[in-house]
């Protein structure tokens, strides 16, 4: 999962330096839903490590590290002997809304964070219907061709929205990557 984050975070900042949105909504949607993951990850395998359950904490460990909901396969599954109970993870608003409420208590402060911004701005701005009208509608400069223009960038206004929102999901990531630190000490 650290990994993974690294690499979306990266290309997150690639398509800022760009000025692409249709890059950056289609990864911050990734990197957005990947930081709720890692924040429940974290909140989930710190119960568990604190009742003293190493071995669920592994399993699941092993769950997050493949993904979820449809990987393995039920075949991989039933071939390894095992059910396809053990390997299912809550779907991603289970996931948000967890990270909202620890949010909650370390912030003093009711309402949602992730979810409440993913609802209304990442997941309708990283939505292929919506990115593919954008497309649709934005003509290339000739507009004699009617061909859409695929290197959009975006208003200044646009732009501190797209910032502020990389912004906060990297502080999420970091506030539970440091809490990750503090099991090796």
């Amino acid at each position: 999962m650290f990994i993974r984050g690294k690499f979306l975070f990266q290309g997150l900042i690639a398509s800022l330096e760009e000025k692409n949105e249709y890059t950056f909504y289609a990864i911050i949607k990734s990197y957005w839903e990947h930081v709720a993951a890692f924040g429940y990850y974290y909140l989930r395998i710190s119960a568990l490590l604190n009742a003293g359950q190493e071995e669920e904490a592994f399993l699941l460990a092993a769950k997050m590290g493949l993904g979820g909901r449809g990987f393995p396969t039920e075949e991989m599954i039933r071939n390894k002997g095992q059910n396809t109970e053990d390997y299912k993870l809550p779907n991603i608003y289970t996931m948000m809304d967890a990270v909202d409420k620890d949010f909650e208590k370390h912030l003093k402060q009711k309402g949602s964070m992730m979810r409440e911004l993913y609802d209304e701005q990442i997941a309708e701005g990283g939505h292929t219907t919506y990115t593919g009208l954008t497309i649709a509608t934005k003509w290339a400069p000739d507009r004699l061709s009617q061909l859409p223009d695929l290197k959009k960038s975006w208003e200044s206004k646009d732009k501190a929205s797209l910032v502020n929102l990389a912004a906060m999901s990297s502080t999420i990531f970091f506030f539970y990557w440091e809490k990750f630190e503090q099991f090796r000490k």
